[in-house]
């Protein structure tokens, strides 16, 4: 391919990935959570650093619902339905909330305690405004979840029952438990998927903070 062809070429699929992917309203971020390809990849193709393979050039027309001829500037209309107007009730939204290692999450005395310029993030559904992300460590809750999975938590809910939550004790660390309560309120029970670990039983006045996970991704490329 020709130098003035291939930045042509260059030129028309960044603009329609962008103009694509806006249409949906994804952020790079979450254009690359859908993809499974990586943020830096998204954004060398729209920067026009370079351009994707065939076959990720294929999967980036299914998750953006156009054809790969609009893409490749062969045709003029994406083929895509016009997405339809919802209520901002039912609208899922796709936002970045930052990532803390385990360890920095054993210094925090409250998810408000978290910098204001972070630099890592992962992209998730949760309409919590204070969510952030754990990077989890340990194997108690293995085989089901393992470490370098990450959790999304929630400060602003409170657990209940049967629910996951990742944890802060005054005196012992942090913890990636499944919450269960006492019928008086006073007790919880933190316990675990591996059976090596006892169940906990710590009184509520214990904890510096619990706040239950939304979601966990899990890591298979490791």
């Amino acid at each position: 391919m020709r130098q003035a062809q291939k930045a042509q070429f260059e030129q028309i699929l960044s603009e329609r990935l962008i103009t694509s992917r806006k249409r949906l309203g994804l952020t790079q971020a979450a254009l690359a959570a859908l993809t499974g390809f990586s943020l830096s990849a998204i954004g060398n193709w729209e920067s026009r650093q370079n351009a994707p393979s065939p076959a990720k050039l294929g999967v980036l027309a299914k998750k953006l619902g156009v054809s790969i001829d609009y893409l490749l500037g062969h045709a003029a209309d994406s083929g895509a339905p016009p997405v339809p107007k919802v209520s901002s009730q039912r609208q899922t939204e796709i936002r970045e909330v930052p990532i803390v290692a385990w360890a920095q999450a054993g210094k925090l005395a409250a998810y408000t305690a978290l910098p204001a310029s972070w630099h890592e993030f992962t992209a998730t559904t949760c309409r919590s405004e204070d969510s952030f992300a754990v990077t989890i460590e340990g194997d108690s809750m293995e085989p089901k979840y393992s470490s370098g999975d990450i959790a999304i938590l929630m400060p602003d809910v409170e657990p209940r029952n049967g629910c996951l939550v990742v944890c802060k004790l005054k005196n012992e660390g942090v913890f990636f438990k499944l919450f269960h309560q006492s019928s008086d309120g006073k007790l919880f029970r933190l316990s675990s998927y591996n059976p090596v670990y006892p169940v906990m039983e710590c009184r509520k006045d214990e904890f510096l903070w619990i706040y239950p996970v939304y979601q966990v991704t899990k890591n298979v490329w490791r």
